[in-house]
């Protein structure tokens, strides 16, 4: 992990978050406890405030930025898969964005939706909460099942208990 002062803002981490070796980190970042950001991620708050809630994940290759005018607020239990690009969006809690997925400048996802791999998410595009959003541009489709809901609860459990057994083993 490295960590990278930017004007006058330094990343806040917890204590009780997990950030794995190659994440780079710049400027006005808050992470909170629970959270864990996985090899090669990049946070880089140069330009605007990205805050990772308790318990989130942030998955391998993802890219989190965002304008003066659009911060970045990743939800409590909310997942961000594998090579995701997250530029001033904002997103709920207990929500799973699928891998490779790209959310725009302006773009809200409320809680407890599920978003496909590979969506697109358009700039100032918002959603109504506990949907399956899919597509490139991505749609709202229908309603998430109850099996969906167990998955996305099921994937923020999962990611919680690993970085926390990283934690405990000084990995």
């Amino acid at each position: 992990m490295k960590l990278y002062k930017f004007r006058d803002k330094y990343p806040i981490i917890s204590r009780d978050a997990y950030i794995q070796d190659g994440v780079k980190i710049t400027g006005d970042v808050e992470i909170e406890a629970g959270a864990s950001v996985w090899y090669n991620a990049t946070l880089r708050g140069d330009v605007c405030k990205i805050t990772l809630k308790k318990n989130c994940n942030v998955q391998e290759l993802t890219s989190i930025h965002g304008d003066p005018t659009f911060d970045v607020v990743i939800g409590e239990n909310t997942t961000i898969g594998h090579n995701c690009i997250i530029h001033g969006a904002k997103i709920g809690n207990n929500c799973v964005i699928g891998m490779g997925s790209t959310l725009l400048n302006g773009a809200v996802v409320p809680d407890n939706c599920l978003v496909g791999a590979g969506s697109l998410i358009t700039q100032g595009a918002e959603f109504e909460e506990g949907m399956l959003i899919v597509g490139r541009p991505a749609k709202a489709i229908r309603s998430i099942s109850e099996e969906d809901a167990k998955y996305i609860k099921k994937n923020g459990e999962i990611y919680a208990a690993l970085a926390q057994e990283y934690l405990d083993n000084n990995y």
